[in-house]
């Protein structure tokens, strides 16, 4: 009988990066930041809220806090 399951978020069980990209791409590109869509990212191997924070510091938005886009890219991510 399965008792647990470990899933994580780093590649290890999972290519993530195309998921996490994905994510940015939609969800910052809503808030104007300009993002590759070749796949390549500056950001790659950040913490999300890094990532965030990495974008608001040089493309600053008006609209949802950087917490709530933390959520944003959470949530689609884990979707």
């Amino acid at each position: 009988m399965l008792r647990a399951t470990l899933f994580d978020m780093d590649g290890l069980l999972l290519d993530s990066e195309k998921l996490w990209h994905a994510a940015e791409i939609d969800i910052l590109g809503d808030l104007g930041v300009p993002l590759n869509h070749d796949g390549t990212r500056l950001t790659k191997g950040m913490f999300v809220n890094e990532v965030v924070d990495f974008w608001f510091s040089r493309h600053p938005w008006s609209g949802p806090s950087q917490a709530e886009v933390v959520a944003l890219i959470l949530r689609r991510v884990g979707d």
